[in-house]
Order: C-alpha cells, then sequence, then structure tokens
C-alpha cells in the first residue's frame, strides 16, 4: 500500500499546515484540540488557557 500511495512526508505537512493557520488565526486553535495542542507545543511562549482556567471561567461557579 505504502508503495503505491507513500505518504510523502504527510504527517509534517500537515502539522506545518495547521501551525501556519494556527498563528495567522488563533481563534483555530482552540485549547484541548488537535491545532490548539500542536501550536502549544511548537509555541509554548504563547499564552495557553488549561482546562483549570476554562473551568474558572465558566459561569456556571465550579
Amino acid at each position: 500500500m505504502h508503495a503505491v500511495h507513500p505518504r510523502l512526508g504527510a504527517a509534517r505537512a500537515l502539522s506545518e499546515t495547521l501551525e501556519a493557520r494556527s498563528l495567522s488565526d488563533p481563534a483555530t486553535a482552540p485549547p484541548m484540540t488537535l491545532p490548539g495542542e500542536i501550536l502549544h507545543q511548537l509555541h509554548p511562549e504563547l499564552p495557553y488557557t488549561t482546562w483549570q482556567m476554562t473551568i474558572g471561567a465558566s459561569r456556571w461557579g465550579d
């Protein structure tokens, strides 16, 4: 299968595409999503919303 349909760096290309998209529009990389995690791992200096921060900002008072 791979000989006929090689991956040609598909995973790396997808990661780079998601990174570029997320940097251009951070709203497309919410926390706890694949784009959000890729952005956080590649750019740890950027602000990052944690699960605890999300709970704390909830109107439910949890």
